[in-house]
């Protein structure tokens, strides 16, 4: 497949690798993929190396890679490439743009799965250690990039492509890793962003702590239960909570 540079995932780049900064400064990463699966079977992609991406497509790579397959194959995982024998053929790929030692983080979300690849060059090894021992601070990055790349995100949809049979010509197996993975520079720069809720995730949560269900949610704002869901999932995300029991104790903290 061949993409025009004309398209929305390489002209957005720039506004991308702003928004990186932080990761670039205290991580010292170079490369940074924001991949969406959806269930119908397309996708969006936001990234800071369009080279690399269009290559990516050019070459059909994503026939080779893990992170490609049903989103319902998935569960929300942390995995350091080089722990996946699968996926090697697309790294040494990668390797010819300077992109290795990387990590990927696997979100499900009630429409599809969503991948935040993150990768340094090839001479910084030690990059992989600052990911096992800081995983918390590319959580929090994970938020923090969801927020500031909102709009991004939603132009990206508006230009979804399909990939026919991408779901089955992708390897299906995928190694179960976790990495396990803490620095005032880092979250400062993340803070102003990370402080309350969208006017959105506020709404349903405010609406979730009244007893309303995801359809009454729904129906109030004028939303599909989908979306719902996914705001609420942020809200998880943010209030660090795993079940809606958790979820409805959190909030009431934070509810004056």
């Amino acid at each position: 497949m061949i993409l025009p540079s004309s398209h929305f995932f390489f002209t957005s780049s720039q506004a991308v690798d702003a928004i990186i900064q932080p990761l670039k400064q205290y991580f010292g990463i170079t490369s940074f993929i924001y991949q969406k699966n959806f269930d119908d079977g397309t996708e969006i992609r936001l990234f800071n190396q369009p080279k690399w991406c269009a290559f990516f497509y050019e070459q059909e790579l994503y026939k080779q890679s893990v992170f490609e397959s049903k989103p319902s194959q998935y569960v929300k995982n942390r995995i350091l490439w080089n722990s996946i024998p699968q996926h090697s053929a697309v790294l040494s790929k990668a390797r010819q743009f300077n992109i290795d030692h990387g990590i990927t983080f696997v979100e499900p979300v009630s429409d599809g799965c969503e991948f935040f690849f993150i990768g340094a060059p090839a001479d910084k090894p030690e990059v992989m250690r600052r990911y096992v021992t800081r995983i918390d601070l590319l959580g929090k990055f994970i938020i923090y990039f969801r927020e500031r790349a909102t709009p991004l995100i939603e132009q990206a949809k508006q230009n979804k492509i399909y990939i026919p049979n991408k779901f089955e010509a992708a390897p299906l197996t995928l190694i179960e890793t976790q990495c396990i993975f803490d620095t005032q520079g880092f979250l400062s720069a993340l803070q102003p962003q990370m402080q309350a809720l969208s006017p959105r995730e506020r709404a349903c949560a405010d609406l979730l702590l009244q007893g309303y269900t995801i359809k009454m949610i729904a129906k109030e704002l004028d939303l599909s239960p989908r979306t719902v869901e996914t705001y609420l999932e942020h809200v998880k995300q943010k209030t660090n909570t795993h079940s809606k029991a958790q979820l409805l104790q959190a909030l009431r903290k934070l509810t004056p």
